[in-house]
């Protein structure tokens, strides 16, 4: 019989997931991060469904957190740190969603006016509040552009 210890999780034959609570009994998860109401001994537990295999054990480290399922592909993973809102510096419209961790600003600086506006107003579209601010951003987009092709097309005389 295993050594449970409360936060642990175990696998059993079946595949169902079982969490050993703060009194040290095991209650069955269910997957959505809650577990049952039902509780019961290891031993009960075990003498019904069979042996059970250790799958997680959550690892504190202070200033980190909690790491719930901790060991995956061989590396200690923590919840991310929360963001800090940053409206002036940093706006989430702006800096959310950039795989890289780039920002807006990052790529528009390089542009010419009316191009970086156009570019800055498609990021933003639907991240900011909702679908008329999305269809206001995209015409804002749409009226930068227009105006860079008028200038263009009077720049080179070709209107």
């Amino acid at each position: 019989m295993n050594d449970y210890k409360p936060g642990q999780t175990y696998r059993a034959q079946d595949d169902s997931h079982w969490k050993v609570d703060d009194e040290g009994c095991l209650r069955l998860s269910l997957g959505n991060g809650s577990t049952s109401i039902f509780q019961d001994e290891p031993a009960a537990v075990e003498d019904q469904i069979g042996p059970l295999e250790l799958v997680e054990t959550p690892i504190t480290i202070p200033g980190l957190g909690t790491a719930e399922q901790p060991v995956k592909d061989g590396l200690v993973h923590f919840p991310a740190a929360p963001k800090k809102s940053d409206p002036i510096n940093h706006p989430s419209h702006y800096a959310d969603g950039w795989s890289n961790g780039a920002e807006v600003i990052d790529l528009v600086e390089h542009l010419r006016f009316n191009r970086g506006a156009a570019v800055k107003y498609l990021c933003r579209a639907g991240k900011k509040g909702g679908p008329e601010k999305e269809l206001e951003d995209l015409r804002k987009a749409q009226w930068f552009v227009n105006r860079e092709v008028e200038r263009l097309a009077a720049s080179s005389g070709h209107q």
